[in-house]
């Protein structure tokens, strides 16, 4: 079996996040879930991923930070 596509999950919200992980992850995709832009711009920095799902809003203070 071929390994499985990496997926990072960018949202603002927890809730939102496992949800979408534990979707992703039933089909057989393996996911990495975090807060915010900076943690995600950390993690692609860190790891290489094939797809990533954004959320569509972020908080006018979390782009600042960028």
């Amino acid at each position: 079996m071929p390994p499985s596509s990496r997926v990072l999950v960018v949202g603002h919200s927890l809730t939102i996040n496992a949800i979408r992980k534990i979707s992703l992850e039933q089909a057989d995709y393996e996911v990495v879930a975090v807060l915010g832009i900076s943690d995600a711009l950390e993690a692609a920095n860190r790891s290489r991923f094939d797809v990533a799902v954004v959320d569509g809003y972020f908080p006018s203070d979390e782009l600042r930070k960028l």
